[in-house]
């Protein structure tokens, strides 16, 4: 497995079994070749054991996955060639592992380098690094994927004059209600917000804050939801920092709850033990 890297793991499906939980794990492998494709594993929680099951080979270089809610449908960028890239549709067949391609539809970007699912299963969201740019694909009822409801461009730079040009958007994560879609962009030094009308994969500029900035120079990257839904957390990938903000369900408003806090880089050899 050291030659299938990077790697993206998703645990789906979990189920008791007689002194075992097992689950089903979808691992993408970006890579040429017939190393290259998404491959499913059974994962047994209570010994950590992988059991090979399947690989899905007619993604051409398989990145990023998401998963629909009720776990019948997974979602792949596919990394076709330079000049266009898409997100392939697939329909999860039990817990065998195998996946049947539904569709894939543009990506409308390139280096299309995350997706989330809202919390309906009716729209598919993501983030293009290279391009700057969001956009969000409507689930038909099969589970396959429409053309682009929604494209929006970022636009700006930041103080960094060679990672930081032009926009670099990095993730785009969707609220636990479904009613928001927060970008991270990289190049801007923003997390952008966007209300999300899941049945029609629409995204608008929230009215109410468009955007947050985030410290010169601190490339948010990837963001997170707390549990109960009323925190947000964001990494910013070029500062190495934390930052965590207090977020509002109605309106969609962040609130910086604690500044950025930085965790310098150490080696596991020279690293402190916790006390």
């Amino acid at each position: 497995m050291r030659t299938l890297l990077p790697l993206l793991l998703f645990t789906l499906l979990a189920c008791a079994t007689a002194g075992a939980a097992e689950s089903l794990v979808f691992v993408s492998a970006l890579a040429g070749g017939d190393k290259g494709g998404i491959y499913a594993f059974q994962f047994d929680t209570n010994s950590g054991a992988l059991k090979p099951l399947h690989q899905t080979t007619d993604v051409k270089m398989p990145f990023f996955l998401a998963v629909s809610p009720d776990r019948h449908f997974l979602y792949a960028v596919d990394v076709a060639g330079k000049a266009e890239e898409y997100v392939a549709a697939y329909a999860i067949e039990g817990r065998s592992g195998q996946l049947k391609r539904l569709n894939r539809q543009p990506s409308c970007g390139t280096t299309t380098c995350y997706l989330d699912v809202d919390p309906t299963g009716k729209s598919v969201t993501l983030a293009n690094y290279s391009t700057g740019s969001v956009a969000a694909l409507p689930v038909k009822a099969d589970g396959s994927l429409g053309e682009a409801a929604s494209f929006i461009e970022h636009s700006g730079s930041s103080v960094d004059p060679k990672r930081q040009k032009g926009p670099n958007a990095h993730s785009i994560v969707i609220s636990p209600d479904g009613r928001f879609a927060l970008a991270a962009d990289l190049g801007i030094d923003k997390i952008m917000i966007y209300h999300l009308d899941a049945a029609t994969a629409k995204l608008t500029p929230n009215e109410a804050q468009p955007f947050v900035a985030q410290a010169p120079g601190s490339g948010p990257r990837h963001t997170t939801f707390h549990p109960n839904g009323r925190r947000y957390y964001v990494i910013n990938e070029m500062k190495n920092t934390v930052t965590v903000f207090d977020y509002a369900l109605e309106s969609g408003k962040l609130t910086e709850r604690q500044p950025s806090r930085h965790y310098p880089r150490t080696s596991p050899a020279r690293a402190t033990p916790p006390t």
